[in-house]
């Protein structure tokens, strides 16, 4: 029976937070409706360096022969609907809308490439749509077959990019399309019970960031700061 899709949590502690797990079980309810049996399989694993642990998961993947691999990090709010979007979005790399875990404003895990090779976050997107990008984060990303196959070892540590830039880098130069689908919005957890996510970000619909500078006064919702 082929793998239809492999879903894997790389998990940084020993515990995850409510929110997630209410996110986590309805999707698995989901998918076990979805997929028939051995189609699915699902890898948790943690307490190492991401990209260690993300290279154990994307062999795994290989070892299997996984149609699709889905990465979802352990602070994130998300649906089955979400899953849905991702899913149906016809490209490579497809990561769903999520944004940076601090305090507001914050901006979208999603990166243009400077000319100087840096990257910048993109701070402005229509809505509903399938935006290629240069660079996503992690945090809730379908990888398919072609990419997985192609690329061997695409998660290296890299302080100054993180292993996430660096897998889209590869992809990217390995001639895969890198997109986010921004009808599809994650929550990022922050601290309980607060979670990211577009309407209290600090803007981004309709150019309403106000500033990225940390010093900047804290915005109208009255985000609260950490313990």
């Amino acid at each position: 029976m082929a793998v239809k899709l492999l879903l894997a949590i790389p998990n940084y502690r020993d515990h995850v937070a409510g929110k997630f797990l209410d996110s986590f079980v309805r999707l698995m309810a989901h998918l076990t409706r979805k997929f028939g049996p051995g189609e699915m399989q699902y890898m948790r694993i943690g307490l190492m360096y991401i990209d260690i642990a993300r290279m154990q998961v994307w062999n795994h993947a290989r070892d299997i022969g996984a149609e699709n691999l889905l990465f979802i990090d352990d602070d994130m709010t998300f649906t089955p609907e979400l899953f849905e979007t991702v899913w149906n979005t016809p490209a490579d790399v497809v990561s769903a809308l999520a944004f940076v875990r601090r305090e507001p404003p914050t901006f979208p895990a999603m990166y243009r490439r400077a000319e100087d090779g840096s990257y910048k976050p993109i701070l402005s997107y229509p809505q509903n749509t399938i935006l290629p990008v240069d660079g996503v984060g992690m945090a809730f990303t379908l990888i398919r077959r072609p990419v997985i196959e192609a690329l061997r070892a695409p998660y290296v540590r890299d302080s100054s990019k993180g292993e996430d830039i660096i897998f889209c880098e590869r992809a990217k130069a390995a001639g895969f399309s890198v997109v986010v689908n921004t009808a599809a919005k994650c929550g990022h957890l922050y601290t309980y019970p607060f979670e990211i996510n577009e309407a209290n970000a600090g803007g981004a619909v309709e150019d309403l960031y106000r500033s990225l500078d940390p010093a900047a006064p804290p915005p109208a919702n009255g985000f609260p700061r950490p313990e």
